[in-house]
């Protein structure tokens, strides 16, 4: 029998293989829980298939943002990683800036792997830790400051959408947008008039992907019959 998990900080780190990643998160304990099956009659989260987010360690602190925590909202795993960086580095970027870094954990990712990345936020939610120097900039600030060509922005916050900012300076010739598609987080991103965009989410998930079966839907497959998470990197004509 799997080992049933108190929590995903029992097991989860950032370069956590995809598929390990997958079964672990269907034996942590909370899916079980009775707080599970609490948060699935939520208004707010009224989702028709039990979301990562309705597991308490993934989502029961994101009310009110309450300091002494963080947050989970992108799951990045290693082939997630992998392939992020393989885009990244097939635009030969010169300055790499991540805004709206928060707790600079896709910075540090990325820097481990021997890129070099600036993050930069602008500390309007608080962390428990901070996983590397992280910038207190706000979106055009960090962009006047580095005049980056390539702009990282993960999980934007709800009803805003940085990416004007991006477009209008000619040095920015590309950005990656990570995060929910066409939901809470920041804009919707579809095509740009004077850019071509490449959208990818083999390996991406987050907190409102769904990774099991609801009775009332027998009909969806059991491996991920309802999912948000998108990589979209738009490049400049």
């Amino acid at each position: 029998m799997n080992k049933i998990y108190s929590s995903i900080d029992d097991w989860y780190t950032p370069e956590i293989d995809f598929y390990e990643m997958l079964d672990k998160l269907r034996w942590t304990r909370t899916y079980m829980s009775d707080a599970l099956q609490k948060s699935a009659k939520d208004d707010d989260y009224d989702f028709p298939l039990k979301s990562i987010m309705m597991m308490e360690h993934a989502g029961m602190y994101d009310s009110g943002h309450k300091p002494g925590h963080n947050q989970k909202f992108q799951f990045y795993n290693l082939q997630f990683n992998n392939m992020l960086e393989a885009m990244i580095c097939s635009l030969k970027p010169k300055t790499i800036l991540e805004v709206g870094a928060g707790s600079g954990l896709l910075t540090s990712i990325l820097n481990a792997r021997g890129l070099q990345v600036i993050a930069t936020d602008d500390y309007s939610w608080p962390f428990k830790k901070r996983y590397c120097k992280v910038e207190k900039l706000d979106v055009l600030a960090a962009i006047k400051k580095y005049n980056p060509d390539l702009i990282i922005a993960c999980w934007a916050p709800l009803y805003t959408d940085c990416t004007p900012y991006f477009r209008v300076k000619p040095h920015v010739k590309h950005y990656i947008t990570i995060g929910e598609i066409n939901g809470c987080c920041g804009g919707n991103w579809d095509k740009r008039p004077g850019w071509t965009m490449e959208s990818t989410n083999a390996f991406s998930l987050c907190r409102t992907d769904s990774l099991w079966f609801d009775s009332k839907f027998p009909n969806l497959p059991p491996v991920f019959p309802f999912t948000h998470s998108s990589v979209c990197c738009f490049s400049r004509k």
